[in-house]
């Protein structure tokens, strides 16, 4: 900023006197040459009466201008700040009392000295520093910066100047005024603020780490509490003894719930709950959250259901870890509160947001529960909030998880919302916006399935509707039937059979297969609850048996392998013997992930830390690794990265890697995901969550083969 120098009143006064004197001259020569003796009267009123009245009017405007600049002058001195008035040469002509007192010299001590052999900059300023703002001031442009000072007592203390000049007409500097700060304080205050935000940080890091720890901590001894309760269930037990061991269950998995929630709504709380958008798979979201809650649906008889319709993109771009959190919530929320009937999730195209910027998905989950109250429905999304006491003791839960839900999708740039009758189920919505960069349609067009005839023999007629959709879909020939009618039904190839615990026990007690129904042809669709001893009975009378919810892409790859007409007529696989190579320095882990492999038929071979781990996949060829990841001496994630970087051995970096912790840290799983594993599991591992993961890795194994064919 600057200032330029006009014309004073003075100036212009003296002017107009000097002008009048001239008219009186130019007067009186016209009397004396010319003869103007009748004008004489009239200029001599104008002369003795319009110059004294101009110059009243300059003498008072000279008198307000004297006032003003007091007025100022008077403002200036009144000021804590620093003011003083340098000429061209930066020399100080003017300083009021608060530039005085922050240089420490008397106003005489600084009148006509230069303002730099009073306040010297300190040895670690830019010696161009003063260079740069005397260029700037003779310029005429403004100029701020700071520096070290010295006082004459040597002291040194932070100072700051804005220096603004004043031009004259001609563009040459005239003078420039500064203001000065002492930033003293103002650094004191910066170092308390940044000592108090390290703290603050230091005690947010404390308070996470403590929740990790915690969560950790008691997952451990939970892993063994509910893993050998799974194995305890699937003993002979009395009637009091099942109820004890079900009781047992239910409390442990309420207690991992309740930990989870709490790491997340504390993250929440502080602000550090981050979204990490990457390239995912909508159906596969899907899937992986209808497999973690499959077994307390299949525990209560409740089917789950899911679609998404062919408008969805096979890939978008957001948070998927975050999503499938989403859909675990609703889910096990609509698990808990229907006692029968069934669970659907669907996945459409809402809308084209505006300017093709991609696309706005809707995610549905509809239950057939109790439904909510019209006045109840506004507390849910609420922190701790329930419906009421009675519905708290009777299903439990913290109140935590709508609320939770509900933050995660405005995170992601959503809204949730809420459908529901009492009596007749609920409907859980949100929308998830995804950008249109990233977006894929498809990822490979499969060929159709038009040479297969399918029987979906299903008595249920949602999970029926699911499937010959899913057939259509498919381009197969579709046949319709149920369990008890498929004998005598004709022109399939491959049958889908639901297989309910009603018939899994009538066909368990079977030795050998039905007439008309050659197990060759037969896929079962088994609840991930059915017990280990029913499922090794149902291998008599089905190729392959299906856990429910199936896999869509799974089923796709089987059918495929199946619709060459040789491939029916070739003899049944028997389910794959895996050899797995199991990895944990904690007894009693190692203990139960051995019982749980035992039932699951699988041979298994136990290495207590990732040394040992290292040196048996060398010389063994394991089909499946649960690698633990806090360990001793070599952590899993350092173990993971040796193994797919050829630690040990070229033929074993492709090994599937499923990585085992009691940290349920989303962080950690993106970690562990990332540098090579193939699945996560956080404890406690129950046998059907282990079981989904076998499950997984025979999904993954069946469509590679079916690719290289």
């Amino acid at each position: 900023m600057s200032l330029r120098l006009k014309s004073h009143p003075i100036v212009l006064g003296s002017g107009l006197i000097l002008l009048a004197g001239l008219i009186t001259a130019a007067v009186n020569h016209a009397r004396s040459h010319h003869g103007w003796a009748d004008a004489g009267p009239g200029v001599a009123v104008w002369l003795v009466l319009g110059v004294p009245f101009v110059g009243y009017h300059l003498l008072r405007r000279q008198a307000q201008l004297r006032e003003t600049l007091r007025h100022l002058a008077g403002a200036v001195e009144q000021t804590r700040a620093a003011v003083v008035i340098f000429n061209a040469d930066g020399i100080i002509e003017q300083v009021n009392q608060g530039g005085c007192e922050l240089l420490r010299f008397g106003r005489s001590e600084l009148l006509g000295r230069n303002w730099r052999t009073i306040s010297p900059t300190g040895p670690d300023t830019p010696p161009q520093l003063v260079d740069e703002m005397m260029t700037a001031v003779r310029a005429g442009r403004g100029w701020s910066g700071e520096w070290e000072a010295h006082r004459p007592d040597g002291s040194a203390y932070p100072l700051r100047g804005t220096f603004a000049p004043i031009m004259r007409e001609d563009g040459a500097l005239a003078c420039y005024v500064a203001t000065f700060d002492d930033l003293t304080e103002v650094q004191r205050t910066d170092v308390m603020l940044r000592d108090a935000q390290r703290r603050a940080e230091a005690g947010e890091e404390a308070k996470r780490q403590f929740l990790a720890t915690m969560s950790h901590e008691v997952r451990t001894p939970l892993n063994g509490i509910l893993g050998f309760t799974s194995l305890l269930r699937e003993t002979p037990l009395t009637s009091d003894q099942a109820e004890y061991v079900e009781t047992i269950q239910l409390s442990g998995q309420a207690l991992i719930q309740l930990t989870d929630s709490i790491l997340d709504f504390a993250r929440m709380e502080s602000g550090k709950f981050d979204l990490d958008p990457a390239p995912c798979a909508p159906r596969e979201c899907v899937e992986d959250a209808l497999d973690i809650i499959a077994a307390k649906a299949a525990t209560k008889g409740v089917e789950l259901l899911h679609w998404v319709d062919d408008s969805v993109p096979a890939v978008i771009v957001t948070d998927g870890n975050r999503l499938r959190q989403v859909l675990v919530n609703l889910l096990n929320n609509a698990v808990t509160f229907t006692a029968q009937g069934e669970v659907e999730v669907r996945v459409a195209t809402e809308r084209a947001l505006p300017d093709g910027a991609g696309l706005a998905l809707i995610f549905t989950v509809r239950d057939t529960g109790i439904g909510i109250a019209p006045e109840q429905q506004a507390q849910l999304f609420r922190p701790f909030s329930q419906l009421d006491n009675a519905l708290t003791r009777r299903h439990g839960g913290t109140g935590l998880g709508l609320a939770i839900c509900k933050n995660i999708v405005e995170l992601m740039g959503g809204q949730m919302q809420l459908k529901s009758t009492l009596g007749q189920g609920s409907t859980f919505s949100f929308t998830l916006p995804v950008p249109a960069q990233g977006l894929v349609r498809e990822l490979r067009v499969a060929p159709p399935l038009d040479k297969l005839s399918l029987a979906v023999a299903v008595s249920t007629s949602s999970l029926r509707g699911e499937l010959l959709r899913l057939g259509k879909r498919f381009g197969a020939r579709l046949v319709t039937a149920t369990p008890e009618t498929l004998g005598a039904t004709t022109g399939w190839d491959v049958a889908l059979v639901d297989v309910s615990p009603a018939l899994a026990a009538q066909l368990a007690s079977r030795p050998e297969p039905q007439p008309g129904l050659p197990p060759e042809r037969m896929l079962g669709l088994v609840p991930l609850s059915l017990p280990s001893a029913q499922r090794a009975a149902l291998r008599t009378h089905f190729r392959l048996l299906l856990n429910k919810p199936v896999h869509q892409d799974a089923l796709r790859g089987m059918l495929t392998a199946l619709s060459d007409a040789s491939a029916l007529t070739e003899p049944r696989r028997e389910p794959v013997n895996l050899n797995v190579l199991l990895i944990d320095d904690d007894p009693v882990n190692l203990l139960l992930m051995q019982k749980q492999l035992d039932n699951l038929g699988c041979r298994w071979t136990k290495a207590e830390n990732s040394r040992v781990a290292m040196l048996e996949l060398a010389r063994t060829a394991f089909d499946f690794v649960l690698m633990d990841l806090h360990m001793p001496d070599v952590d899993g994630v350092t173990a993971i990265r040796q193994i797919r970087a050829g630690g040990a051995g070229a033929a074993r970096q492709d090994v599937w890697i499923a990585a085992l912790t009691a940290d349920a840290r989303l962080t950690l799983k993106e970690q562990a995901l990332a540098i090579g594993a193939n699945d996560y599991l956080v404890k406690p591992v129950t046998m059907p969550e282990l079981r989904i993961a076998l499950s997984k890795f025979s999904a993954a194994r069946a469509a590679r083969q079916v690719r290289q064919v």
